[in-house]
């Protein structure tokens, strides 16, 4: 997630709803099929004059001729421009394009086909660059060194179907500049002119921010008193995308501190911890000053959640989710962090809502939140190599039900093709699989809230076993069955 300009990625706040500029419009879909086509989209709420604005493009070591927005042409907010390959039109069998879509043609053919590789370079006026793809391969040619606008990653394009799997799209209405923001498809996913599946009108609002998980353990003092620190480690969008580069807004890498009074019954799971009143700060790194914050009334759920994470991923954690009780009335001192503005406008609405961790230390804070979801009523089963030859499994949200775990030594069937819930029990590795893991006979009960966890004696299983894992629930008379899970020691 890396924008070689400043401006570029500063370009990207507008999808959190800051002041519309030239950034707001990106690359939003290629077709590679017959005629290709290239979308452009402006994510901003305001016009933007892209005229003079290139595309630039690449078919493997091979550059092509720039195709050129005429001058005057204006990109209003979350309208898009198509610009097909010569001065064609898009087949019948794909969607017509809205009627405000503009449409330009580059005067020639790009040459792309739905196996190939390249890249489409975005680039204004200027000369500098404003989005970038690459696909197919790391070794593709990047006209112009993508002008200043970087990619992290390519785009695979070794499974796809050059027939009929023609379509790279953006995932949200977010850019980061990752591979990560974008989705291949058969023709039948192409949406010229319209918003791809997975995206929303509008600014995308703030969900959470996360915090490093080293730091934010809250301190007790005195009768009376707490105090907590932290640095944000990132920021996630209303939509899912995470994102961890502080170039993109100042308030990743600053602060969370939060003083204030305090009644708490159990201090190691804040078991009726109410923070009264809280004055919770976010201050944003490299801007003086730029900070947001409020004073609230904050009150323990009675729910403890677990998540499976640790050192091998397989051991459940517990965490305990504190929310705010009264309206937030937050107050803003500076500017220059599109995050803040967004959590100014959402809180209000929202409430907020703090995330401790309970580990042995204390209880540390990891995640600050604007919307609060409810108890997870999914369950989750994980196993994993822990020590040499060892064992871990741990299972979370899986109260009130009964649990089966079933191992298979060096399945020879691939992971999930297995004739029995998919997996492949072979005449002895049911019982040798079972006995040594200490699971015989393989039933077991989760603990009063939900988890449980497994950890064999090291050096258990030997060096070259794969094990096949698969995690087996009964509620209510009916059984649940995970996808299956693969190791190799």
């Amino acid at each position: 997630m890396r924008k070689a300009l400043l401006g570029l990625i500063f370009g990207a706040f507008l999808a959190f709803g800051g002041a519309a500029t030239a950034q707001s419009v990106v690359i939003n879909e290629v077709f590679t099929g017959n005629p290709d086509y290239v979308e452009i989209t402006n994510f901003g709420a305001a016009s933007v004059d892209i005229g003079g604005w290139a595309l630039h493009s690449s078919f493997g070591f091979s550059a092509y001729p720039i195709a050129l927005i005429p001058p005057g042409t204006v990109l209003a907010g979350g309208q898009t421009l198509l610009m097909l390959e010569l001065n064609s039109s898009l087949p019948p069998t794909l969607p017509a394009p809205t009627l405000d879509t503009l449409v330009e043609h580059s005067g020639f053919s790009w040459g792309w086909v739905g196996n190939s590789s390249g890249a489409v370079v975005l680039v204004d006026a200027v000369g500098a660059g404003r989005d970038m793809i690459v696909f197919g391969g790391s070794s593709s040619v990047v006209p112009g060194n993508g002008f200043g606008a970087t990619f992290t990653g390519t785009i695979d394009r070794t499974a796809n179907d050059p027939a009929t799997d023609n379509v790279i799209q953006r995932t949200t209405s977010l850019d980061t500049g990752a591979a990560a923001d974008w989705s291949q498809g058969t023709d039948a996913d192409a949406t010229p002119g319209a918003l791809n599946a997975t995206q929303t009108a509008g600014p995308i609002g703030i969900r959470s921010l996360r915090l490093d998980d080293q730091g934010g353990v809250i301190q007790f003092s005195g009768p009376a008193g707490f105090s907590l620190g932290g640095t944000i480690k990132s920021i996630v969008t209303t939509t899912g995308v995470e994102i961890e580069n502080p170039l993109f807004d100042p308030l990743i890498g600053g602060a969370v501190s939060i003083t204030g009074q305090y009644t708490v019954s159990d201090a190691g799971t804040l078991q009726g911890l109410t923070l009264a009143p809280a004055t919770l700060t976010l201050t944003a790194t490299g801007l003086n000053p730029d900070s947001l914050n409020f004073i609230n009334l904050y009150q323990s759920q009675t729910n403890v959640l677990a998540e499976l994470g640790g050192a091998q991923g397989a051991t459940p954690i517990r965490y305990r989710r504190v929310t705010s009780l009264a309206p937030v009335s937050p107050q803003r001192q500076g500017s220059g962090s599109a995050a803040l503005d967004a959590l100014q406008s959402a809180l209000p609405a929202s409430g907020a809502g703090l995330t401790f961790r309970l580990e042995s230390g204390g209880a540390r804070l990891i995640e600050f939140s604007t919307a609060f979801e409810a108890m997870p009523s999914d369950w989750d089963a994980s196993f994993a190599p822990a020590a040499p030859g060892q064992v871990e499994v741990g299972v979370v949200n899986a109260a009130g039900t009964e649990l089966y775990h079933l191992f298979v030594i060096n399945p020879s069937y691939a992971l999930g093709t297995g004739p029995v819930a998919g997996i492949d029990f072979g005449p002895l590795q049911f019982e040798m699989a079972i006995s040594p893991l200490g699971t015989a006979p393989y039933h077991v009960l989760p603990a009063a809230d939900g988890t449980y966890h497994f950890l064999s004696p090291a050096g258990l299983v030997p060096p070259g076993w794969t094990l096949d894992f698969l995690a087996v629930r009964l509620v209510a008379g009916v059984l649940e069955v995970l996808p299956p899970q693969r190791a190799t020691f």
